[in-house]
């Protein structure tokens, strides 16, 4: 595959998530009655995959500065999402971790974004339903090898 087909690819991939976002995303947070903004899910969602970051890790992840991150933080502690620990051998670095009520509400949030999606689903046939989930699995798999 030459470059210019790459960039097409690549150009394909992010119209697929903007879509996501347009179509999915933005009606789970309009229709969800919890306080958390999309960056804060992405920050709860990353900790629950990671068990536990650092918050240079968390800044990385974001990419906004630690600054910024840690008013984000700020805010979960406040909410008892997440917790801070600091490193017994090194007090300079603090990490976070999410609360049982963290992990209760990402879950949440993701059981109300499935129903979301399965009710925009219900258009569709199923033939298209399988062409979608075959698709979804390979992308996902794909994607998840990617830095």
């Amino acid at each position: 595959m030459d470059n210019n087909e790459r960039k097409e690819v690549a150009g394909d991939i992010l119209q697929l998530v903007f879509q996501l976002q347009k179509k999915v995303m933005r009606h789970v947070m309009q229709e969800s009655k919890l306080d958390v903004s999309p960056l804060q899910v992405h920050v709860l969602d990353t900790l629950k995959e990671e068990k536990i970051a650092t918050m240079t890790m968390m800044a990385k992840e974001t990419r906004m500065p630690k600054t910024q991150m840690t008013r984000i933080i700020d805010k979960l502690v406040t909410q008892g999402l997440v917790q801070r620990e600091y490193d017994a051998a090194d007090r300079r670095i603090i990490k976070i971790k999410l609360t049982e009520a963290g992990l209760t509400l990402v879950d949440c949030i993701k059981a109300e974004a499935v129903e979301v999606v399965n009710e925009k689903l219900k258009i569709l046939d199923d033939k298209q339903l399988t062409r979608i989930k075959e698709s979804a699995s390979r992308m996902f798999e794909v994607i998840k090898g990617l830095p």
